[in-house]
């Protein structure tokens, strides 16, 4: 969980710094179509960044229903977290292939940069059905 527990705030704090100047900064320098994907980015990075701060908590609940000491934590050894740690690192990597291409895209307008989008579209929808597999899998263990 620690190191996902960085992330959320910054990917929170990039999407309200991206849509700030986004709104302020590059709405009249950018076509009306690039800044609506502009837009989509930025609302894609803040879903994310909800969606990680889940894994966190999903994560916490596991390991202290468990009654895991502080020290084994951190062992990959942990039943049931191993899930949650895949679809944590699926959620950052969703950030770098579907928001920041789409972000870079919209300021260049480099075709290229839309090539990745597709994967992090891919990612977030095998993220998010891992993370229901694994709420009906371990439903027992949340509702204690």
């Amino acid at each position: 969980m620690r190191p996902f527990v960085y992330f959320v705030p910054l990917f929170g704090f990039l999407s309200v710094l991206f849509g700030a100047i986004g709104s302020h900064a590059l709405k009249s320098r950018i076509s009306p179509e690039m800044f609506k994907i502009f837009e989509t980015a930025v609302l894609f990075m803040m879903f994310h960044s909800g969606s990680l701060l889940l894994v966190c908590f999903l994560i916490f609940v596991a390991q202290n229903s468990l009654g895991i000491s502080r020290e084994r934590r951190s062992s990959t050894e942990l039943v049931g977290v191993t899930g949650l740690r895949l679809s944590g690192h699926a959620f950052l990597a969703v950030q770098v292939l579907f928001s920041f291409s789409l972000i870079a895209y919209s300021i260049t307008e480099v075709k290229f940069l839309t090539k990745f989008a597709p994967f992090g579209g891919l990612l977030s929808l095998l993220a998010h059905a891992n993370i229901f597999v694994w709420t009906i899998k371990h439903r027992k263990r949340l509702a204690s």
